[in-house]
């Protein structure tokens, strides 16, 4: 990772004291210092753009088929044996009822598993 050049400090340093000084107490957001960062780096003729690093890339949603409990009515991956896996009731600590039952009919959210079923 590179550092970040003691100048840019500078200009960064100085953007957010600007910032503070402009704009009144009540009316500043992280949004607005940071535009005003911004700003000042392009026209002091830095480069702004993201890095490869700092990129999060949302995981893929598991294959898994899914069913509404015939219990809660909440979504829930299925086993594979196609019922639904255990799981408590919605926001307490005790197991619910639907768990390890077949899920509510048609409520399989995977083609894949809903073609087999039939």
């Amino acid at each position: 990772m590179n550092p970040i050049p003691p100048a840019a400090l500078a200009v960064i340093r100085a953007a957010a004291e600007d910032y503070r000084l402009i704009t009144p107490e009540d009316q500043t957001t992280p949004a607005g210092v940071a535009a005003r960062i911004a700003r000042e780096l392009v026209s002091s003729g830095y480069e702004i753009r993201p890095s490869a690093q700092s990129v999060v890339k949302a995981k893929p949603r598991s294959p898994t088929p899914r069913g509404d409990c015939p219990r809660c009515g909440h979504d829930y991956a299925l086993t594979l044996e196609g019922r639904i896996r255990q799981h408590n009731k919605p926001g307490r600590d005790d197991p619910c009822g639907g768990s390890r039952r077949p899920p509510v009919p048609g409520s399989v959210t995977s083609r894949a598993h809903a073609a087999s079923a039939a």
